[in-house]
């Protein structure tokens, strides 16, 4: 245990961990990691069983907030959008439709942060799967399943604030519209990722300096793992096992990297 406070203390203070491929790379191994859970599954009975409720919460989750999304949120926010065929309106329409479809988004996501309040015990007992394997403990458990729910409030507070400072870029003919679009999915993605890395950084005891620093490290690791989660949760009954996936893969990630990486810093 003192071994491990002591690597995990040098890798705080110095982050000096090599970069092993690009960005391309970082994004395809965070999205294969995480839609890889059934084989990860299939060869630990342990891992099924701690994804059980995980999976029922989120099925609950997720019918209430899609119906939510479908019934009142897009109908009440496209209400705004200018309904005329004057050119002028066709422009403003064409401009403002992300915005419609972003308030849907971060009211999705913002459920799912809820659902952290519940799943956080749960979602930590994934990570210390991933972590028994490789004979990795962590140091402020209970920390990170205390904070995390409030965390994640961060980090949807943090996306919202990116998507509406990029907002002008759809006043730009003909390209702004799909920057705008693009730079959303990013955020949106990142969004996705951070809570999962979030739970594993504070269980280890990264200051929020320091989870900063590992963030935009990482970042297309991060990012990998909540384009994972999204396609996860897009496919029919496979998505109720997003929750379990996208831990898992934040968990064995950083493993992966004290057992390959961080190591060296002892030398």
């Amino acid at each position: 245990m003192s071994g491990n406070r002591r690597i995990y203390g040098l890798m705080a203070n110095k982050l000096r961990i090599k970069r092993t491929s690009g960005c391309v790379g970082d994004l395809t191994g965070s999205i294969s990691g995480v839609l890889s859970v059934f084989e990860r599954m299939k060869n630990d009975r342990g891992l099924i069983l701690r994804s059980i409720l995980p999976a029922i919460f989120s099925i609950i989750l997720f019918a209430g907030t899609a119906y939510l999304c479908a019934r009142f949120i897009y109908p009440f926010s496209a209400g705004w959008l200018p309904a005329g065929s004057a050119m002028i309106q066709k422009l403003l329409r064409w401009i403002l439709s992300p915005v419609a479809v972003f308030v849907c988004a971060m009211i999705f996501c913002a459920g799912y942060g809820l659902l952290s309040f519940v799943c956080g015990p749960l979602l930590s007992l994934i990570a210390a799967r991933a972590e028994l394997q490789y004979e990795v403990h962590s140091i402020q458990p209970f920390t990170a399943i205390l904070t995390l729910p409030f965390r994640m409030i961060r980090a949807s507070f943090i996306a919202l604030t990116g998507a509406v400072f990029f907002l002008p870029l759809n006043f730009i003919p003909i390209a702004g519209n799909a920057l705008y679009s693009v730079i959303f999915l990013i955020l949106l993605l990142v969004f996705c990722g951070i809570p999962y890395y979030e739970l594993v950084f504070s269980r280890h005891g990264f200051s929020f300096k320091q989870r900063l620093l590992l963030f935009w490290k990482y970042k297309w690791r991060i990012a990998g793992t909540g384009a994972g989660f999204v396609i996860l949760s897009l496919i029919p009954f496979a998505g109720f096992f997003a929750y379990t996936a996208a831990t898992y893969q934040a968990a064995d990630f950083f493993c992966e990297k004290v057992k390959n990486e961080i190591l060296v810093l002892e030398e």
